[in-house]
């Protein structure tokens, strides 16, 4: 379909989605296919023109690929795109749209985006953990153009799942901590801190974001064994919340980093299910060197043997 202006502002212009009727102000817009040009065809307005924004004028820096340029929401849209940490499948559906793929083919490469939505986006997390860009998941446009960039990795055949390091996840649940703290957003606090804290505050989605950052590069019967682990853990932390709130990690994934975080002791006695066993088990686990070397400085006393 050729390019289009939109009715209700003469300045911008747009390529339809297949399928889908409406301007760019009236939310149909998900950015050019790929392939299409990022200049404004002949005969049409230069975006931006007469003072208006241009349509993709905020490119993600949550590790974006080329060419991955979403289009910026209308301010005060009533319709915010899909939330990447809280709605996985429908920002998948629209980041794959930003590839110029169709959600609703039967195409495997599809199928599995779809099938693995939420551990796509929890390697997002981890992704913007290590590279100290977690403030941008506040951001839903900023976030979305970045899982649209992870899913165009994908598909050029690179690796996107596995790799965290031992800072990520520290990353991660300090930024919880912050965004447990009272005040303004702004004040010390960002959006991204307090959407950690509510990621975290769910311990089932504490364990995930866990397993993703641990487990993530292995086949999916794997890391189900490995995951098998954490059930007992995860009924330790909730007799932790039933007994003494007050004095229990902030979250889960505190407790199995054994962090203190708030008011919480972290997991140093917690019997056969403490922090030190899950160190070293995870230790034992993993063949990287930066997790040996995290672990082995957390218990310098439990140093492997040759």
């Amino acid at each position: 379909m050729p390019p289009q202006v939109d009715p209700n502002d003469p300045n911008q212009w747009y390529y339809p989605p297949p399928g889908v009727q409406g301007p760019p102000s009236q939310g149909s817009y998900f950015g050019p296919p790929a392939g299409t040009p990022t200049a404004p065809p002949a005969g049409m307005p230069a975006p931006g023109a007469g003072g208006a924004a241009a349509p993709n004028a905020t490119t993600p820096n949550i590790g974006a690929g080329a060419g991955v340029t979403p289009s910026n929401p209308v301010a005060g849209n009533l319709l915010p795109p899909p939330d990447v940490v809280n709605d996985p499948q429908g920002a998948a559906i629209r980041a794959l749209r930003m590839q110029g793929w169709n959600p609703g083919s039967f195409h495997p490469f599809v199928r599995a985006v779809l099938k693995r939505a939420n551990d796509l986006a929890n390697e997002l997390v981890i992704k913007a953990a290590g590279g100290g860009t977690l403030q941008d998941l506040g951001d839903p446009q900023k976030a979305l153009g970045a899982l649209a960039a992870l899913i165009g990795q994908a598909g050029s055949g690179q690796s996107v799942f596995g790799g965290a390091t031992p800072s990520a996840i520290q990353n991660i649940v300090a930024s919880a901590a912050r965004g447990n703290q009272p005040g303004e957003v702004g004040a010390g606090i960002t959006a991204g801190d307090r959407l950690m804290a509510q990621l975290l505050s769910d311990t089932g989605r504490a364990s995930n974001l866990f397993s993703e950052a641990m487990y993530g590069g292995m086949t999916p019967h794997m890391q189900a064994a490995m995951q098998s682990g954490l059930v007992p853990l995860m009924d330790t932390y909730q007799q932790m919340l039933e007994s003494s709130a007050q004095t229990a990690p902030e979250n889960f994934l505190a407790m199995l980093i054994g962090q203190l975080t708030g008011g919480g002791q972290g997991a140093g006695a917690l019997g056969p299910y403490g922090a030190a066993t899950m160190r070293q088990r995870m230790l034992q686990q993993q063949a990287s060197a930066p997790w040996q070397q995290y672990y082995q400085n957390q218990n310098p006393q439990q140093q492997q043997q040759p």
